[in-house]
């Protein structure tokens, strides 16, 4: 459906000033809400080509098509955008509905169609179209007729020109005029703008060259500067403004098992399919994170745990929808994943770089652990023995590895399997009394754990009594006696009190005294009469040693 429109027209009061060139768009979204049950009216694109294309006489007859609508102001606006915008660097790629024809009738005509815009992460854009046209007069722009094809129209500097927010931004931009291409150059003679003989375009000012190149003979000089008249800068391409909505991806594990692997399902919102001419859909690929990989080199490819193939036309209005199965086995537990998107088939530019992470459990990737059985836990060593003696006991878990626990016996102790077995050395220090040992085995890949547990009895040491006198006694003086309480070697000394008792006829003397730290202590005697006395050093006993005596006899002398 086609509508005719003729009418002056002004320069839009937004169009604003642009440099550069072209370069891909990187793009990393968050997808946006939106309420169902509201109206939405897809992006559109809002431009009136130039103000020479709106006001002359050779070129404001407009024929719309494809829902293209225009302006009083002669603004056409193209409806229907697909595609969107980096909300995060302002890169875009988005495809615009509709066509305008312009010309004279039965002269020539120029098509503007399905205007793209496409910005990198830069700023640079462009602005592309499917463009064609035809001289039908006689005379020298009599041949000329060009196919429908896509070149790029004019380019312009993004910079700062995007609106902000989290929704539907838009871009105002004018595109470059000025310095387009260089005066007489062979890219002006391959557009056709200069025969070789002439300084055109003047002041390097035209649309782009792959534009002009599009162009039927006849309509090339509406396009760039071709004298210094004044009147000529209405040739310039005007400011425009695009509108467009942020791309989206969403993945999501649905199923993650040790033989069928992990299954993602990713859909996709606002991709192009052909950014670019030559382009064909989008590759969707799980990956470690970090970044998209190099997708130009085997090495770069190898690091996909799992890729498909989105082809263009499978990308409708912009959506697709597609499911990976990532195998286990080319899954590392140590990584964390994403999705990423990017163009197919050359990675002609980055305008469909995308990477959502993915949460994947790795613990249902394990195998289910095999089952364990229980070993039977064998103790054998000395059950009975005394304090200070060495205990050693040998601990036999068959056909296990792993470690095994002693506790019960003062410190606890770990000793490891050696060909299933382990052995312990209790602590000579063991107190006399009774003790429930646990030996437990903490278990292996395919053994559980297990315990065994023995009683311990520990007898009191022997203790031996040793006397010898350090001060002789008179009737006059007192005497001292040593009192040496010993045990078992390598054991603490005995501790404790000791008990001298002296015996003559019936006379009976009693000292005692507590034994010092190195189990030996002496003791001063009570006045003595003259005569020969026994002796009997007793030894009291404590917890880990038993009572021990030893008798002996001393003399009284009467001297002094």
């Amino acid at each position: 459906m086609s509508s005719t429109h003729t009418h002056p027209g002004r320069r839009p009061a937004w169009a604003v000033t642009a440099t550069g060139a072209m370069v891909a768009a990187l793009f990393t979204f968050t997808p946006g809400a939106a309420h169902a049950d509201d109206p939405v009216v897809a992006p559109a694109l809002q431009w009136k080509i130039s103000d020479y294309f709106d006001t002359s006489y050779s070129l404001s007859n407009h024929t719309l098509a494809d829902g293209a609508t225009e302006a009083d102001d002669g603004v056409i606006t193209f409806p229907d955008g697909v595609g969107s915008y980096n909300s995060s660097n302002g890169a875009a790629a988005i495809t615009y509905d509709g066509s305008v024809s312009a010309g004279m009738s039965g002269m020539f005509e120029v098509t503007i169609a399905d205007p793209r815009v496409v910005v990198d992460a830069d700023g640079e854009g462009f602005v592309s179209a499917v463009v064609s046209s035809s001289n039908i007069a006689s005379g020298p722009y009599a041949a000329g007729i060009t196919e429908p094809k896509r070149v790029v129209v004019t380019t312009f500097d993004a910079t700062g020109r995007w609106t902000s927010g989290d929704a539907r931004r838009t871009l105002n931009a004018t595109p470059r005029w000025h310095d387009v291409v260089v005066a007489n150059s062979a890219e002006a003679q391959e557009a056709g703008i200069s025969d070789g003989t002439d300084d055109k375009p003047v002041d390097g000012a035209s649309f782009a060259p792959s534009f002009v190149a599009q162009l039927s003979p006849g309509v090339k000089p509406y396009f760039y500067k071709s004298s210094t008249a004044e009147s000529q800068e209405a040739k310039a391409p005007s400011g425009f403004e695009a509108a467009a909505d942020p791309m989206s991806v969403q993945a999501d594990v649905t199923g993650v098992d040790p033989e069928a692997g992990v299954a993602v399902n990713v859909a996709g919102h606002g991709f192009t399919g052909d950014t670019n001419s030559g382009d064909a859909g989008v590759y969707v690929g799980v990956a470690p994170s970090g970044g998209l990989p190099d997708v130009s080199s085997p090495s770069g490819m190898a690091s996909f745990a799992a890729a498909t193939w989105i082809p263009g036309g499978a990308i409708a209005g912009g959506t697709f929808e597609t499911s990976l199965a990532v195998p286990s086995d080319q899954l590392d537990s140590t990584k964390t994943y994403s999705v990423y998107t990017w163009q197919a088939h050359t990675h002609s530019n980055a305008s469909q770089d995308t990477e959502t992470p993915v949460a994947i459990d790795f613990s249902k990737l394990q195998p289910p652990a095999p089952e364990k059985s229980t070993p039977s836990v064998a103790v054998s060593g000395p059950t009975a023995s005394k304090f200070g003696t060495k205990k050693s006991f040998t601990v036999r878990v068959s056909g296990a590895t792993g470690t095994v626990r002693a506790t019960g016996a003062g410190k606890a102790l770990t000793k490891k399997l050696a060909s299933g077995k382990a052995v312990f050395a209790l602590p000579r220090t063991l107190a006399a009394g009774k003790h429930t040992v646990t030996f437990a085995y903490a278990g292996d890949d395919t053994h559980r754990g297990a315990s065994k547990k023995v009683v311990v009895r520990v007898a009191k040491a022997a203790a031996h009594v040793k006397t010898t006198i350090k001060s002789r006694a008179t009737v006059k003086k007192r005497g001292a006696l040593q009192v040496r309480v010993t045990g078992v070697t390598g054991a603490p000394r005995p501790a404790g009190r000791v008990k001298v008792v002296l015996h003559k006829g019936k006379v009976t003397r009693t000292v005692s005294a507590k034994l010092k730290a190195n189990g030996s202590v002496t003791v001063t005697l009570p006045k003595l009469k003259k005569g020969t006395w026994k002796v009997r050093a007793s030894y009291l006993g404590s917890n880990n040693f038993a009572k021990a005596a030893k008798t002996t006899k001393i003399k009284v002398k009467g001297k002094k």
